[in-house]
């Protein structure tokens, strides 16, 4: 057996692991998940004043806001700024991608990038990134928070986490200063039907953006 053909059916092993792994893995449609997509029916003055197409911020207070901005992008013309002014929330704002389907029992890895502003003050906090799985109705029960007219209502959303399948999902502080993409990998628990990346504020004080999302499974 010559040291050519060893080489070659190497190479050719390689190749198949590759093939093997692009296959077993397959990324999610996330909805706007670049925030390139502005939302249908309003124009681009509107949608910059407004939550981005395909997401909804749920909060109990009035001292934030979650607009589509063109100010700080990583790539593309627009991002998502989360803005929560230093009046004390007093619950902070959840901001919620539309739910995924996913399968209980798989892996699911999920990228954003983002970037917190510190370095300005009074934004002195950072916004964390969630992954939380849900049963058929999750928090959202009938209805399409994600709808064009709703965000065009300037509703808000009811986010609850009582019907989330774990009751400590995993999350992920994001880092600040430089725009950075980071990882969360979760495995879907049983009875999982749907899955939202989320981004929570708690209480805290900030402006972040967001320019990127993908969820993998495999």
């Amino acid at each position: 057996m010559s040291k050519r053909y060893l080489v070659g059916v190497l190479a050719a092993l390689c190749l198949l692991l590759v093939m093997s792994s692009s296959i077993l893995a397959a990324s999610l449609t996330v909805l706007n998940a670049d925030f390139e997509t502005l939302l249908p029916g309003a124009t681009r003055e509107q949608a910059l004043s407004l939550t981005p197409y395909g997401w909804v911020a749920s909060g109990a207070g009035n001292d934030y806001s979650v607009t589509l901005s063109d100010k700080v992008v990583y790539q593309g013309n627009y991002s998502m700024e989360i803005l929560v002014q230093p009046e004390n929330d007093p619950w902070g704002v959840h901001v919620a991608c539309k739910p995924i389907p996913v399968v209980a029992g798989k892996t699911y890895t999920v990228n954003v990038t983002a970037i917190n502003v510190v370095n300005e003050a009074p934004y002195t906090g950072k916004l964390d990134l969630y992954v939380e799985f849900w049963p058929d109705g999750g928090w959202w029960g009938e209805d399409d928070y994600w709808a064009p007219e709703f965000t065009l209502s300037g509703s808000k959303g009811i986010w609850n986490g009582k019907n989330r399948i774990a009751s400590d999902p995993l999350f992920i502080g994001l880092p600040s200063g430089d725009w950075t993409t980071s990882s969360l990998t979760v495995t879907a628990p049983e009875g999982a039907k749907w899955v939202t990346v989320s981004f929570w504020t708690s209480r805290r004080t900030l402006r972040a953006y967001v320019d990127g999302i993908e969820v993998i499974e495999r």
